[in-house]
């Protein structure tokens, strides 16, 4: 595979720590967690922030007693 299509060029540079990305949107991610450590999300029920609306959700499972997995055994 990485014959056919070579390496994934580096191109994104984070300013701060000078780590290299191949996407922006990744670089973006990175500078949100580890440098800003801004999060975009919040629970309404609690003082709780996260940085992805997944993380949210999950989250949420403790306040509503969601079960999304369930065991077969």
């Amino acid at each position: 595979m990485v014959e056919k299509h070579g390496l994934a060029k580096l191109e994104y540079k984070c300013n701060v720590c000078d780590k290299t990305f191949d996407r922006r949107y990744i670089l973006s991610t990175h500078m949100k967690r580890d440098h800003l450590e801004q999060r975009d999300y919040q629970c309404e029920m609690c003082s709780y922030t996260c940085f992805t609306r997944n993380e949210l959700k999950f989250h949420m499972i403790k306040h509503n007693g969601e079960r999304i997995f369930e065991c077969s055994v």
